[in-house]
Formats: C-alpha cells, structure tokens, sequence
C-alpha cells in the first residue's frame, strides 16, 4: 500500500482514519497502535468477532490479535455475537445486544469480515477508539463510514462512523479462502455498472455527482483484469477496495459503487432470510449481478430505453406492485411494508418531470464495461459468472423473480426506476436482459 493511498484515506476521512496499513504480521501490532492513538495501559479493550476461524502462518487471527492485546498490557474482552443459520445477521437485536456488550469500552476492535467491522463502526461509542483488522479481501465495506444493517427485515445503508485505524494482515489475506477472494473481485467489479446508476439517479433526483471522483475505482479495478496470477493480483484487489471504500466515505453514500447489482445481492438476501434459507457472500452475488446489470444497461440503451419524456411520474398503483413483489416471501406483508416505505421515499426525491439534461447519457455511457469484461474479470480469479453457480444455486424462478424487484426493494433509483417511470419495465424486456446476459457467459 503506497503512502500516496494512506494520505488519501487521511484526506477522505476528515483525518478521522488516521493508521492505514497493510503488511505481513501487522496483526501483532495491533497493541503498540492502540497506543500509538492514546489508549492506556490497562484499559479495558472489547474484542468483536464473527466466530469464523481465520488462519495465519502462525495459528488464528483473532486468538492472535487477542494475544496481542494482552501482552500490550490491556484487559481484553471477547463478547459473544449471535449467530445465526445467516451468520452474524446486523438486525435490530443483534447491534443492541453488542451495543450493550462493548459499553464500558476504551477501545473496540473488530477482527474478520466486512459484517463484523459494519458491526464495530455500528456499535463504537463516538470517542471510543475503533481498530479494525481486516481477515480477507471480501468487500469494500472496511474503509469507510457506513454500516449495512437490517430494519424491519430489509437491508439498508445507514451512517455510523469510520474506523480509527485499519490493520490489512497480509499473511490472513493470503491465506482467505478462495471464495473470500472471488467475493472480493465480485464487489470490486461493480463500478462497471454502480456510477452509471450513480449519474443518472443524481440526474433524476436534482443533485450533483461528480464522475471524475470514481477514476480511481476505475483505474484499481482495471487492474484486476490479469487476474489471480499475476504478479502483485493481491496487492492489486487490495487496493481495489481499499480505494473503494475510501471513495463511499468521502462521498458519504455507498451510492457511487452501489447499483443494480448491489440491489440484485440485497433481494437474494433478504428473501432468503424470510424464508429461513442460505444464500451466498455478498461480493459472490454481486458479481453475478454485475454481468446482469452490465446486460440491463446495454439492452435499455441498445433499444432507446434511457430517455424521459417531460411530466413523467412513477405508475400510480406502484404501492401495489411493491406488495405484490414481496408477497412471494413474505405472507405476512411485513417485508413488504417496509420496502414500500422505502419506494415511497424514493418516489418524494423524483425530479425527473423535465426529462433527462443533455449531456447525461454520454456521462453514463462513459461508466459502463460490456457483460463479457465483467464476465472475462470474473473467470480470471475463479469467481461465479451465474446465480445457477453460487452456493446454494439460484433456481431461474427465484432469479427472475429477483430481477423483476429491483425497482421494488429500496429508496434508491436506478435505471430500473427510469424504465418502471417509462412503462419499459415488463416480462418481455427482462427476457432480452437475460438473454443478454447468457450470451455473454453470466447471468442466470
């Protein structure tokens, strides 16, 4: 990691992020940082983690880090987290409960995956010091100032805190197992499609997105081409998502790397959590649904579909769409409920009426990668390019079914949201997505 990225995770975080590092044993470092920033001796530290083993050349992450503390000479406690047949799932019970666990604190540390670090930003009091040390490079969520929790069974981003300090083990990276790794490159590749989704909400809502703040996600992620073998592809995912979350942060929104497809993961989850069934890690689906997003885009913009015709508006029985959608999971009509408040919000922020400025679609068109780059970047480091290939397979009939509710889960818009606005919405365009999408070697 070069000083250059570390001074621009300072700069981005309001020199909130003060200690970036990634290096081999930077675990074992853990005490003289806590130090470095101004925790005593003998200070009671909380030592938050998912459970999940974690193996450096020398035994276990956490157990180590552990013992780092300790021989630091701070007083280290282990809360235990719930987890679930999801794993560590961040619903209301579960932050409270950790909230309460770690209350007292003068530090908290977070060792694992991007849910458990959501977790510490969640729950870390502010003026509490927060370290983070990263197990593996599975998402973009280290690096920044936003939680994905969970509200009334639906997914959402909401605004915690940023880590003090990130401790990026090279020797655990190096060890993650390999779908950590391919999840990592499959959150990293959704800024093929994430900013065109990005420019043309902030067109629709009335407010401004610079495209010139996402070159340096684009520039990382390119790198990631090569693939899993190339000299430096570690260093290089690294920095993908280190840059990645460093742009959210600064942003304040995750909005920027978080379209279509980080909505497509989302659904997945959330309709396998209402029906008590597994699903995949979060970058593994959102890969997959970068090609099908990358496929959205070319088919919408192949047929002349990215257009808004002034006085436009979302359908007026779009509440009842939003029911119908979730009912398929959830009889209850909770889920339901709660995705509907969401759509409402995102119908208030709808600026649209004049149609699209000009000079949007050549912004958007220039964010955009085709279905088989993102499909070739995939494959080069061994990640899924189908739902049909992820652990548990996605049937066709829940994939369709959680395409056709990307308009339908959250207050964000899309391109998804343009087309239910312009009636292009239906069964027979999603048809051509899909189709789109297989010829590319993705998607279903």
């Amino acid at each position: 990691m070069t000083a250059a990225l570390q001074a621009y995770a300072f700069e981005a975080s309001g020199g909130k992020l003060r200690v970036l590092r990634y290096e081999a044993d930077v675990r074992l470092a853990v005490g003289r940082v806590l130090r470095d920033l101004g925790v005593p001796d003998g200070a009671d530290v909380a030592l938050l983690a998912d459970g999940a083993q974690k193996l450096t050349s020398t035994g276990e992450l956490g157990e180590e880090v552990t013992a780092a503390l300790a021989a630091g000479g701070y007083l280290v406690r282990r809360p235990a987290l719930e987890i679930g047949g999801h794993g560590l799932v961040l619903d209301e019970a579960t932050v409270a409960s950790a909230a309460s666990a770690v209350d007292g604190a003068r530090a908290v540390v977070t060792v694992g995956s991007g849910t458990v670090t959501d977790l510490g930003k969640a729950v870390a009091p502010a003026g509490v010091l927060l370290v983070a040390v990263q197990s593996a490079p599975s998402v973009n969520g280290f690096a920044d100032s936003l939680s994905v929790l969970v509200r009334g069974g639906a997914k959402s981003t909401t605004p915690t805190r940023w880590p003090d300090a990130l401790l990026i083990d090279a020797d655990a990276l190096d060890r993650s197992p390999a779908r950590l790794v391919a999840a990592g490159v499959g959150d990293a590749v959704a800024i093929g499609c994430s900013g065109a989704d990005w420019l043309l909400a902030s067109a629709l809502q009335g407010t401004q997105a610079d495209a010139a703040a996402l070159v340096p996600i684009r520039d990382a992620v390119a790198r990631l081409a090569a693939g899993a073998h190339a000299p430096g592809a570690m260093p290089a995912l690294v920095d993908a998502l280190t840059v990645g979350g460093l742009i959210i942060g600064a942003l304040g929104t995750t909005a920027p790397l978080s379209g279509n497809e980080h909505l497509l993961s989302h659904i997945l989850d959330m309709s396998a959590m209402a029906q008590d069934q597994p699903h995949d890690l979060h970058g593994a689906q959102v890969g997959v649904a970068t090609v099908l997003s990358a496929a959205l885009w070319d088919v919408a913009l192949s047929e002349g579909l990215v257009r808004l015709a002034p006085g436009s508006a979302y359908p007026d029985d779009l509440e009842e769409r939003v029911s119908e959608v979730w009912s398929r999971v959830d009889a209850s009509g909770c889920l339901g409920a709660t995705c509907a408040a969401n759509v409402e919000r995102k119908r208030a922020l709808w600026q649209g009426g004049d149609g699209l400025a000009p000079g949007v679609l050549a912004e958007v068109r220039a964010q955009l990668v085709t279905p088989e780059a993102v499909v070739g970047t995939l494959r080069a480091w061994g990640a899924p390019t189908r739902l049909r290939e992820l652990t548990p397979p996605v049937d066709a009939e829940t994939a369709r079914w959680a395409l056709s509710a990307l308009p339908f889960m959250r207050d964000r818009l899309t391109l998804a949201d343009l087309l239910v606005v312009g009636g292009a919405w239906t069964d027979e365009f999603l048809d051509k997505v899909i189709a789109r999408a297989d010829a590319a070697g993705g998607g279903l």
